[in-house]
């Protein structure tokens, strides 16, 4: 997904950059706080003259355009018998029009109204503002680590140059490799100036897609992050979705990525890898107990061989309480030998 951040000279600023299709969602960031949230409609419906929306698939159901001027002062037109599962007063199509709340299924029906994993599992990077000076996603699965690129939206429109070079551009800024779903990034354009970002999953083999441009064309990566490290830590669960109180089974693969580099690991105990829990601030939610004896022990990774870990977490937290949590979590796997501790993560929903 492209995440645009700007610090507008006047609030139609949003207009300008209406041509940029490959948004859904585009926040604009004002004086470094978020002001608004407008959706780009792509093959959802049609405008009207009157400044609605009609979507194809509700025909009844007409959504305000959401953009800076009626971020406050516009409701949807509400049709005798409309569909309102989340009970926040907008009709679910308007809710999922206006990006508010998410579709991953594409059933028009708001994901938070329903049991779903799509939202880890749809290939798609959700990023977004949480806070005035932090970039967050979704931890998408069968993504390790993921890189957040950072550009000039006004070379972008120039040059079609999607990740730029942060030696040479100023705006540009490049974050390869993070085991974490999200960053700080204390960036505010100047008056005038707007930054877009993109971010990509990296599996330890070539990275992942920019994604594709309104017509359908892969977003070239001219600047793109250096390969990853030579040992690759990722996760596994058996599934995406669980119940409260369902056991989460959790494998921990350490991969050795080179062709021909045998790579030694040394560790002061019996333990070799481990896993933790977080929420998706980072916040540690469970960190998984060991019992390890005080032994010198070693793995001996030979060119693209694979160790794997079993574990399990009951849904559990340190003091061995039920959890109370539900949502999307974040398992990490750490190897235990180095500081810091290589990692990899994937996500989890739990679900009542």
């Amino acid at each position: 997904m492209l995440l645009v951040a700007a610090r507008p000279q006047r609030a139609a600023y949003v207009g300008e950059v209406e041509d940029i299709r490959t948004l859904s969602v585009l926040r604009i960031l004002t004086l470094g706080a978020v002001l608004a949230s407008y959706p780009i409609a792509i093959n959802t419906g049609k405008s009207r003259t009157d400044g609605f929306i009609d979507r194809a698939e509700t025909p009844n159901t007409t959504c305000p355009v959401f953009d800076v001027l009626k971020f406050t002062e516009e409701v949807a037109v509400l049709p005798p018998g409309f569909i309102d599962c989340n009970a926040n007063s907008i009709p679910d199509d308007c809710d999922i029009e206006w990006g508010t709340s998410l579709d991953c299924n594409f059933d028009v029906i708001p994901d938070e109204c329903q049991v779903v994993g799509c939202e880890l599992e749809d290939g798609v990077h959700l990023i977004e503002f949480p806070e005035r000076d932090r970039i967050a996603w979704f931890p998408e699965r069968g993504f390790n680590t993921f890189n957040l690129y950072r550009g000039d939206l006004e070379l972008l429109k120039m040059l079609e140059l999607y990740t730029q070079d942060p030696a040479t551009i100023p705006l540009a800024a490049r974050s390869c490799h993070l085991a974490a779903v999200s960053l700080a990034d204390g960036i505010v354009p100047e008056v005038g100036q707007a930054v877009y970002y993109l971010l990509t999953g990296d599996t330890g083999s070539p990275e992942g897609s920019l994604g594709a441009d309104s017509n359908g064309i892969v977003r070239r990566n001219d600047n793109p992050c250096p390969p990853p490290p030579a040992l690759s830590v990722s996760v596994r669960t058996d599934k995406a979705v669980y119940a409260p109180g369902e056991v989460v089974l959790v494998e921990i693969d350490l991969a050795n990525l080179t062709a021909t580099e045998v790579i030694t690991l040394h560790f002061p105990t019996t333990c070799q890898a481990s896993f933790r829990v977080e929420d998706l601030s980072g916040a540690p939610v469970y960190n998984n107990p060991q019992n390890c004896f005080f032994i010198f022990t070693q793995l001996v990774l030979q060119p693209d061989q694979t160790a794997t870990y079993t574990d399990a977490w009951p849904q559990i937290d340190d003091s061995g309480e039920p959890l109370t949590l539900s949502g999307e979590l974040v398992i990490r796997g750490v190897v235990l030998d180095q500081v810091p501790e290589p990692s990899g993560i994937t996500g989890i929903s739990i679900r009542p």
